[in-house]
């Protein structure tokens, strides 16, 4: 799914969800690579992933 539909997808309340888990699925592995590059461990990458999830639901 290319980014324009999800970003359409969080303009509606009904399929917000959906959106955010089509971004989780494209975009998770590629945030925690990029971070475990900076954190060393891997738990700390996985928190900090999670928080840039959580900051996308809170905008």
């Amino acid at each position: 799914m290319e980014d324009a539909q999800i970003i359409a997808m969080f303009a509606d309340e009904r399929t917000r969800e959906d959106a955010f888990s089509h971004l989780l699925k494209k975009y998770q592995q590629k945030i925690y690579w990029h971070v475990r590059r900076m954190v060393i461990n891997h738990d700390d990458a996985d928190d900090v992933t999670q928080d840039v999830f959580i900051k996308i639901c809170v905008i």
